[in-house]
């Protein structure tokens, strides 16, 4: 049987429509995209420790935003005002209450704390402004970013700093494991032979590191970074809302409007 790999635009066209709930909020993937992209130009023009609040939680995440992570970020900003504010002691203080409260940090109060005061560190430095960070980032977006000084903090992996990076530029995206499933079952994985990290163990650094790539591959073929393609943190983001509602871990095929072209389908119909 011959096969023909999907291509990215026309599976993000189609999948648009479906609808998704994340929270209390349900709407299209369209709008989701839409609601991703505001939420981008948003966060960017958040103030200094604002943002500090607000990446800082992403480093402390293990996978995706989820409710603790909403739920720290709030208590950080209920915290801390100011740079001056975040403190040693007032950081143990807040871990020790989102313990107390449920919501404690997977490796412990002493380890989040060395988190926030390492990340404090570094936007202390002289120079340092959260503009000009973003702007080094995307600037090297094709090397991961391999000389970001939040990689240096203990803890802080690939994937946790590129989630925190999420937060404010499309060129950085936390793939997990609904995307993963997605662009497996589709036919996406064909784009990324040739790679040597080839794999889909998604928690290991290359597997991880091969995916992120092969998401820029994809991007790139919708036309990106001209205005009309998708760029890698929108494909993230609608792949992962499709991957949780029609594809996931048991899909929904008859409802599925890619069934036509999904590969894992073609391979399945009788002969």
């Amino acid at each position: 049987m011959d096969f023909t790999v999907p291509e990215m635009s026309d599976i993000l066209a189609r999948i648009a429509s479906v609808r998704s709930k994340d929270g209390d909020q349900e709407q299209s993937i369209a709008e989701w995209r839409s609601h991703y992209r505001n939420e981008l130009v948003s966060n960017r023009q958040q103030s200094p420790i604002e943002i500090f609040n607000r990446f800082v939680n992403a480093l402390l995440e293990r996978a995706t935003r989820s409710e603790p992570y909403r739920f720290r970020v709030q208590k950080f900003r209920d915290a801390f005002r100011s740079y001056d504010h975040v403190t040693e002691t007032a950081v143990q203080d807040v871990f020790v209450a989102l313990k107390n409260e449920g919501h404690g940090y997977r490796w412990g109060a002493k380890a989040g704390t060395d988190v926030v005061m390492e990340a404090r560190r570094v936007v202390m430095e002289p120079g340092f402004t959260w503009e000009r960070y973003v702007h080094q980032a995307e600037e090297q977006y094709q090397d991961d970013f391999r000389e970001d000084k939040f990689r240096t903090i203990r803890g802080v992996g690939y994937k946790t700093r590129d989630l925190a990076l999420s937060e404010l530029s499309d060129r950085f995206v936390a793939i997990d494991l609904h995307v993963v499933r997605v662009t497996s079952r589709i036919g996406l994985l064909l784009y990324g032979y040739g790679d040597d990290r080839l794999t889909t163990a998604v928690s290991q650094e290359s597997g991880y590191l091969f995916f992120h790539g092969l998401i820029l591959k994809m991007a790139r073929r919708t036309g990106w970074p001209d205005a009309a393609g998708y760029s890698p943190g929108e494909i993230d983001r609608m792949l992962w809302h499709f991957g949780r509602t029609l594809c996931s871990d048991t899909p929904k095929c008859r409802d599925c409007p890619i069934a036509d072209i999904c590969l894992t389908t073609v391979s399945l119909r009788p002969r």
